[in-house]
């Protein structure tokens, strides 16, 4: 049984990368133009951590990490974790024998390693989980959840955010008094992470009150973020309710001055928060707000 080798992917693995999803997906195209585009690929792994599993001089496999380093923390997004079929435990080779543990292990090591060499900046890590196994594993290795996205795939599928704090021993945030379910989500999110938070009339933040459309590299989502020379509140969000698109969001610090009045707007508008990201833009903490006519309440019982 030949060997399989798990190493640093660098552009030249690009081609049989996008070859490793395409042949893997059912659909033509898969819905991360990165992962299926080889010029796009190239640049993608120029800028992130790729692993690759190689047997024969052939992609077998793939995990990456998208590094987000900022002056005041370290985020790193964990993703694109696929074993080709036939190398799956119980495929046709390497039966009993777990590539996607392996690639696992190096990405782990990675941000294992990289807590002891950012000057003791907050680290954030998460990942984007399918309920069920995915969780679970997370969870075996310290991940705490922080919240939940509805109908987040193409087929409208559900996904766990699953998340762990470096060089972070307590949150503890002071925010304006927000909405009554806008504090059970961050009631939640206490009991999760050792947080806590105090509510107060003001705060000395700067406000947020202009927003821009984030790049997303996939078709049926939106979200829109913080930005100077954005469009006010209510521009953008009778922009992202026209859209027609099946996901749409908000990314909103939560200790900006004018928190209350954004979250009460997001909520009288149909958003309610779904994900809690410490430290996920340079230092700050972000709530994603997700638009949907259930209570979030309800679907955190499953976490």
């Amino acid at each position: 049984m030949s060997e399989i080798n798990i190493i640093l992917g660098t552009p030249q693995h690009s081609e049989g990368i996008v070859s490793l999803f395409k042949n893997n997906y059912k659909d033509p195209e898969y819905h991360y133009v990165e992962l299926i585009d080889i010029d796009k690929n190239k640049k993608f792994v120029e800028e992130n951590k790729v692993w690759v599993a190689i047997h024969n001089d052939k992609v077998v496999g793939h995990a990456a990490a998208y590094y987000a380093p900022f002056k005041n923390a370290v985020r790193v997004k964990l993703a694109h974790l696929l074993v080709d079929e036939p190398y799956r435990r119980g495929g046709v080779n390497y039966p009993g024998y777990s590539i996607g543990e392996k690639l696992e292990a190096e990405r782990n090591k990675f941000y294992e390693d990289l807590q002891n060499k950012i000057d003791n900046k907050p680290l954030l890590v998460y990942a984007s989980c399918v309920p069920g196994r995915s969780v679970e594993l997370k969870k075996n290795i310290g991940f705490k959840a922080l919240g939940i996205r509805t109908s987040y795939s193409p087929t409208g599928e559900s996904r766990i955010i699953m998340g762990k704090i470096y060089n972070c021993s307590q949150l503890k945030r002071r925010l304006e008094m927000p909405t009554d379910k806008t504090k059970k989500f961050l009631k939640f999110i206490s009991e999760k992470l050792n947080a806590e938070f105090v509510f107060e009339d003001s705060c000395n933040n700067t406000s947020q009150s202009k927003y821009q459309f984030a790049p997303i590299s996939v078709p049926f989502r939106i979200s829109a973020e913080s930005h100077a020379s954005g469009l006010n509140i209510d521009e953008t969000i009778n922009m992202i309710l026209q859209s027609g698109m099946q996901y749409k969001s908000f990314y909103i610090e939560p200790s900006c001055a004018n928190f209350k009045e954004v979250d009460a707007k997001l909520n009288e508008k149909g958003f309610v928060p779904v994900v809690y990201f410490p430290f996920y833009n340079n230092g700050l903490d972000v709530i994603e707000y997700q638009h949907k006519t259930s209570c979030t309440g309800c679907v955190f019982s499953v976490l």
